[in-house]
């Protein structure tokens, strides 16, 4: 039962990104309307459990009464409804489960909501996770009964949700605009402290931009390849957490210089002017606000923006003043004169007046 379960939660963590979860509507004493005992359910595709069915996906089943299901029952993406009794174990995964029958094996509900009314018997283990357990007081439970709920800490999130899938992306795009709000921040600081980098490195873009990607995707490769093993020894782990935070400071740079470019040119096409320094970076900003809440998109433009924003700091050398090669000017020296070529005289000083 142990193993089952493990691989149960396995494939259900694999599966979750592109399954919707739609909940039966409840009734204040547990009941759902939406699951009448004796009814079989409207099925997405037409499959019922009979005497011998033992797994349906995205399928409702009913062990209608007085039926006996011998063997497993399990259900995926499916609505299940027991009036009858299940000889084996009854798994049912981002679904739902209701029991008014027998069941003489455990049961396993992953994501699903779980009702169990008062003519329910089961006489192994229930393990419900995700949603909360609804059960009538005269229910039986042989075995026994692990319920951990955790969906309805997630916000937006509880048994009404009409998709999963749905209350997901709305939990997703609250973490978006935190890490967005987080960003905007970041950026106001390093603009506020290095405006005369962020500018130089602006500025040398456009002449550098190949260039940067090479030298972007050159420099996070080795970041990550000496990351790992720095951290592979706990002595390491100070130093692999120094090292993170020099990248993350680069980054952030190199993302402002960006703002600030992109403002600067939304300034000059748009609103046929020069925008100042801050409110230049405010309008690249903004524009890059407007792409990152796209899904997928948003995580392209990201992932552009840390490569290219990197490689312009370290050519630029943070925004110096001087780029690299170019800090100690040597003078040419004259070149010697040819073989054969005749060589002019020598000039001569004319003699001080006495």
């Amino acid at each position: 039962m142990r193993k089952t379960l493990l691989a149960i939660v396995g494939v259900t963590l694999l599966l979750l990104p592109g399954a919707g979860y739609a909940s039966p509507e409840r009734n204040t004493n547990g009941d759902s309307p939406g699951i009448e005992a004796g009814s079989v359910l409207p099925a997405p595709l037409t499959a019922v459990y009979g005497p011998s069915a033992n797994f349906a996906m995205s399928s409702d089943a009913h062990v209608k009464e007085g039926e006996v299901h011998h063997g497993e029952l399990v259900a995926l993406f499916g609505d299940v409804v027991i009036d009858g009794t299940v000889t084996g174990e009854v798994i049912v995964i981002m679904g739902s489960l209701r029991v008014n029958g027998t069941i003489e094996s455990d049961v396993v509900s992953v994501l699903s909501e779980t009702i169990l009314t008062e003519t329910a018997r089961i006489e192994g283990e229930l393990i419900n996770l995700g949603w909360p357990l609804q059960r009538h007081e005269g229910s039986r439970i042989t075995g026994e009964l692990v319920n951990i709920s955790f969906m309805n800490l997630v916000p937006f999130v509880d048994v009404d949700t009409e998709s999963l899938l749905l209350a997901l992306l709305k939990f997703f795009f609250l973490i978006k605009l935190a890490l967005l709000a987080a960003g905007f921040v970041f950026t106001l600081i390093t603009a506020a402290l290095i405006p005369r980098r962020v500018a130089i490195i602006a500025e040398a873009m456009p002449r550098q931009w190949g260039w940067s990607i090479l030298i972007g995707l050159l420099a996070w490769s080795l970041f990550f390849i000496a990351s790992c093993i720095i951290a592979v020894t706990i002595i390491g782990l100070p130093l692999a957490g120094a090292l993170g935070l020099a990248m993350w400071i680069v980054k952030w740079v190199g993302r402002t210089a960006i703002f600030f470019l992109v403002g600067q040119t939304i300034g000059r096409n748009v609103f046929r002017r020069e925008l100042p320094h801050m409110s230049s970076i405010l309008c690249g900003f903004l524009a890059y606000a407007l792409l990152y809440m796209i899904p997928l998109v948003g995580g392209f433009v990201t992932l552009g923006l840390n490569i290219v924003g990197v490689g312009m700091v370290i050519l630029t050398k943070f925004g110096a003043e001087e780029p690299w090669g170019r800090g100690h000017v040597v003078e040419p020296r004259p070149a010697p004169p040819a073989a054969g070529a005749a060589t002019p005289p020598p000039e001569s000083t004319p003699p001080a007046a006495t």
